[in-house]
């Protein structure tokens, strides 16, 4: 059995690449993506936040998805959008990743875009994951 960490980051990245999924969603890829490779996207763990009191380990999750697209449209911002719809809509759809968490709260997105022989365009969300373990056992949900 794996951490309530580690199986909310499974959870969040199978609801990413559910069926009708604009793209594939990495969890943690570390190479750059080429253009033929999009549009994709990437999921992965930002910072833990645990705060613990005399029962249990409240913990925040921080984590960030990025999704990339290569386009020619204009305005270039539009055609990542459709992906971030998705990722969105499938991060805070269950509202607690199937009991794993208490809370999922969209924190911010911040785009970008870059001149590599095409246009590329994507944004990086970022959401705070609230959830709770036993004191002593990181695989027990107290969600």
């Amino acid at each position: 059995m794996s951490s309530i960490r580690d199986q909310i980051l499974t959870a969040v990245n199978t609801a990413l690449n559910a069926t009708g999924a604009p793209c594939t969603f990495f969890r943690c890829r570390q190479d750059e993506f080429q253009i033929g490779e999009l549009p994709a996207g990437n999921m992965f763990p930002k910072k833990l936040a645990t705060q613990i009191d005399a029962k249990e380990s409240m913990g925040i999750l921080t984590i960030e998805v990025a999704c990339i697209v290569a386009t020619t449209q204009d305005p270039v911002d539009q055609a990542a959008d459709p992906l971030l719809v998705w990722a969105e809509s499938k991060i805070m759809a269950p509202g607690n990743l199937g009991g794993l968490c208490t809370f999922i709260e969209s924190v911010s997105v911040e785009w970008f875009m870059e001149q590599k022989g095409a246009e590329q365009c994507g944004a990086i969300m970022t959401f705070d994951i609230h959830f709770r373990t036993a004191l002593t056992d990181a695989q027990a949900n107290q969600s």
